[in-house]
């Protein structure tokens, strides 16, 4: 949940991120961010600011994402090189 509560992330079975806007959940499609390979953990956040959506998870893999992104199936940012383990830790609640 967003510090506003105005927005909800969600992690899929398919390895996805479902972003809701809670203020018209049964109106507006949840906008969907694709990235990770395979995995059943997601941890994901939104920033603070609401214009980023981070995540990392159990197939080594953190990726960012803006937002408002008109094409989510492409991150901004996508982290694999030097995570020799999950990418799960403290520091994704912290951004």
């Amino acid at each position: 949940m967003s510090r506003k509560q105005d927005k909800l992330l969600v992690s899929q079975l398919d390895h996805t991120l479902q972003m809701y806007n809670t203020d018209f959940i049964e109106k507006q499609p949840p906008k969907s961010f694709k990235g990770h390979k395979t995995s059943l953990y997601v941890r994901s956040v939104l920033s603070p600011c609401n214009n980023f959506v981070a995540s990392g998870s159990t197939d080594q893999g953190m990726h960012i994402w803006r937002a408002d992104a008109e094409n989510t199936k492409q991150p901004l940012i996508s982290l694999y090189n030097g995570h020799h383990a999950e990418v799960i830790s403290n520091f994704i609640k912290k951004i």
